[in-house]
């Protein structure tokens, strides 16, 4: 195995060249920090996306913690930080500062921008989740619980508070479930009507085209330009999610800057 690891680590080495750029996240369990890096290059085959690294982080979740950290990766590639051309990570102060100090441009993900934007267009229809929330919990009470799959081989589903599509997911159930539900006597009284059910209506139809708007993020082949175009559609249509073009000006100023900030003053005075 040892050498099976050796021999793999060398061609990804020659892969990688002189040039790439470094994408990285972390999660946690229990206790428990982990850092996964990946090195992202143009290949043979066009665009390539290696995992180089995997470990535990025990100590600090700083920004030079994290330069550490890569450059303890990298050298078993026989690589160092300043071949580093570009970083992708979320858009957070830490990954920003990371960014700054490399004097590399940061890609931030756009699936956490298009997620942080997705809760501020929610927060127009807090009081219809809220709504929604409470008949899900009530259905999901052993008695109810008991009770529904007798009409529908569907379960009542909540939401959580980091993801959008969460939400999504629970307005999507809500109005699947919604006849089983009457004949729940225990939430008869929470079962949204009137305009209150057609405004949940309107917001699901909404989420189920933001959603579609998540799912072409994610494609493996999406380019940032393709990125650019849905979220200046996304604005055109819902102006409460500013922020995704207000974050994607904020980082191509970073970007300029740092470019700019490679070449030597009175260069740039004479031109």
């Amino acid at each position: 195995m040892e050498r099976v690891s050796a021999r793999v680590g060398r061609v990804i080495a020659e892969e990688m060249g002189a040039c790439f750029g470094i994408m990285w996240d972390g999660w946690s369990c229990g206790s428990r920090h982990f850092v996964v890096v990946f090195a992202v290059y143009h290949g043979p085959d066009g665009p390539m996306e290696r995992l180089i690294g995997l470990s535990p982080k025990e100590d600090a979740q700083t920004a030079d913690a994290q330069i550490e950290l890569m450059q303890g990766v990298l050298t078993v590639y026989n690589k160092d930080t300043t071949m580093i051309k570009f970083v992708v990570g979320d858009n957070c102060a830490t990954n920003q500062s990371l960014a700054t100090k490399l004097g590399v441009p940061l890609v931030g993900c756009a699936s956490h921008r298009f997620n942080l934007a997705m809760f501020t267009f929610l927060s127009d229809s807090d009081d219809l989740i809220y709504q929604i929330r409470c008949l899900m919990t009530t259905l999901r009470l052993p008695n109810n619980a008991a009770q529904l799959p007798l009409h529908t081989h569907l379960h009542a589903e909540r939401s959580n508070a980091t993801r959008w599509s969460s939400v999504w997911k629970m307005v999507d159930k809500y109005i699947r479930i919604r006849d089983a539900a009457k004949h729940v006597c225990a939430v008869e009284d929470l079962l949204p009507r009137g305009n209150t059910h057609h405004r949940i209506v309107s917001l699901h139809a909404k989420l189920m085209e933001l959603n579609g708007v998540c799912e072409k993020l994610q494609h493996h082949k999406r380019t940032l330009g393709e990125v650019r175009a849905l979220f200046d559609a996304c604005v055109k249509k819902y102006p409460v999610m500013g922020t995704l073009t207000q974050m994607h000006r904020w980082f191509t100023r970073q970007s300029l800057r740092v470019q700019l900030s490679r070449f030597p003053t009175r260069s740039l005075s004479r031109a």
